[in-house]
């Protein structure tokens, strides 16, 4: 089933996670597909459970427009149309449709590169010659996201993603986390929601992609402002190790360890 995201309750294309505001009271929605145990594996809890004590957290936003160099298409296009995936071991490389709102930004196709693991990623995108890295401006990221294998098993890919080297928030504006069945409740100081609310007002129908330690865990399009600086991360079936992970993750501190 293909998953959705949600900002300010607005239903977003996104494959890996679901992203909503920050719920209040009991009558906010289950994440689609999510089971009513919390028991079920999660293929992301290893992933996860890696991250640094307290980890790093930041949104940037996802550049899937801005032509490379002297070409006329955005950087994973321009390596598609000059070939560069033929020879590329263990990557997938797909070339879909877009995503966008209308009165702001449409994106009308987009290159989707993913690999199994993201050493495979990582070591393609490193040995590009010099007339095909990014600028300064740009960063590739990578970010791990649940997809279906045999049979009713669920398997780990890996995604890259070309992100504006800007970061617009950062952990030091966290100023709440509230780990619920629903996800991880993130709250914003002034500084942070200000940020926020002028980076998806200027962007939208653009992508953001949400960033704890080195890994893309999200990247929702911006439908409209959100003033209010509350978001909340879910993974929707894999809901138990990997909230909680998370949640202690973005702790500022790290957690006591008794014993």
């Amino acid at each position: 089933m293909h998953r959705r995201s949600f900002v300010k309750g607005v239903a977003l294309a996104a494959p890996a996670v679901t992203v909503l505001p920050a719920c209040k009271n009991a009558s906010c929605p289950e994440p689609a597909g999510a089971p009513a145990s919390s028991d079920s594996f999660s293929p992301l809890g290893p992933i996860l459970g890696k991250l640094d004590r307290p980890s790093t957290f930041s949104i940037q936003l996802v550049d899937d427009e801005t032509p490379f160099a002297s070409t006329t298409a955005p950087y994973f296009m321009a390596l598609l149309e000059d070939g560069q995936f033929r020879t590329a071991s263990g990557l997938r490389v797909a070339l879909g449709p877009g995503y966008g709102r209308d009165g702001g930004v449409v994106i009308d196709r987009q290159v989707t590169v993913a690999a199994p693991d993201r050493e495979s990623l990582e070591a393609f995108f490193d040995s590009r010659e010099a007339p095909w890295q990014l600028p300064s401006t740009h960063q590739i990221r990578y970010g791990p996201r649940v997809v279906p294998g045999p049979g009713s098993e669920r398997t780990v890919e890996w995604q890259a993603y070309v992100v504006r080297s800007r970061v617009a928030v950062t952990r030091e504006h966290v100023i709440q986390l509230n780990e619920t069945h629903e996800g991880v409740e993130i709250k914003l100081d002034r500084i942070g929601a200000r940020a926020l609310a002028e980076l998806s007002a200027d962007n939208v129908g653009r992508k953001a992609a949400l960033i704890v330690g080195d890994l893309v865990l999200a990247d929702p399009v911006f439908n409209e402002a959100i003033a209010n600086g509350e978001l909340s991360i879910s993974f929707g079936h894999d809901i138990d190790v990997g909230h909680h992970s998370l949640y202690e993750a973005l702790m500022k501190r790290p957690p006591t360890r008794h014993g």
